[in-house]
């Protein structure tokens, strides 16, 4: 993005768009279409279905995707564009407080998170975050107990009553880990160790001190759900790139 006035560049953005993408790569058609598809009865049972408007319809291989090619540039283009617009200051905080639906008008006009129930996205998310700094029972599933001990709380919910949000709680729950910590050596990562998202939001804690929030931001993704949607690099080679950004940054100030 490029600031009219002066010419500076002020924000860039990425953006990926494949033809293997689900709604590019099948089509649905109906029962009685199958046969000019190529399909009897027998083969079409195979066939993953849904049911629409009342009306059952069949997912076949879309035969015309190799043709999307424009299609798929526009649409990557599309995206980089929204990426690059998110990645202004301001605005992607602004966006989540006009439109999530968590939020609610609260005393002298401010916006007051709401507990989630225990299936919203948001609500996951932040378990899965807690999986990521390391805060597991022997299980390896989220230690909810040892959470509530560490933010001095009974429960998530009495956190979210005192006006905190689940983002405030994953930034001093890290905070609080990285005390807790010494560093690992980064030299020491394998590429096994970094085979996902929440791998990585990990090591880079344990390696760097970096929260998940700063991860992504650093990475120039909004969340780790952008970065699996883009699916342009993998965790491992993001955590070579961040490793080198670190010693560009932090390790230069200390």
């Amino acid at each position: 993005l490029i600031q009219r006035h002066t010419g500076n560049q002020v924000a860039s953005g990425i953006g990926a768009s494949s033809n293997e993408e689900s709604k590019h790569k099948y089509r649905y058609v109906k029962e009685d279409e199958l046969g000019l598809w190529g399909y009897t009865e027998e083969t079409a049972t195979s066939l993953k279905t849904k049911v629409e408007d009342g009306v059952k319809k069949y997912r076949t291989p879309n035969p015309d995707r190799g043709e999307l090619l424009n299609v798929c540039v526009k649409q990557a283009s599309k995206r980089a564009e929204v990426d690059a617009a998110e990645a202004l200051p301001g605005v992607s905080s602004t966006l989540r407080e006009l439109f999530d639906p968590k939020k609610v008008g609260g005393k002298a006009g401010a916006r007051k998170e709401q507990p989630p129930d225990d299936s919203s996205r948001r609500w996951t998310k932040f378990w899965g975050e807690v999986r990521a700094l390391g805060i597991v029972t022997e299980t390896g599933t989220p230690d909810s107990a040892r959470v509530h001990s560490m933010l001095k709380v009974s429960s998530m919910k009495e956190w979210l009553s005192r006006g905190r949000s689940l983002d405030d709680a994953t930034r001093t729950l890290s905070e609080l880990v990285k005390d807790q910590h010494g560093r690992r050596d980064p030299a020491g990562v394998k590429e096994k160790d970094v085979a996902d998202g929440v791998a990585l939001e990990a090591v880079m804690l344990q390696c760097f001190g970096w929260t998940p929030e700063r991860v992504w931001a650093e990475a120039n993704y909004t969340s780790r759900e952008n970065f699996n949607e883009a699916g342009v690099e993998t965790a491992w080679q993001l955590f070579e790139r961040l490793w080198g950004i670190y010693m560009l940054t932090d390790k230069d100030l200390t």
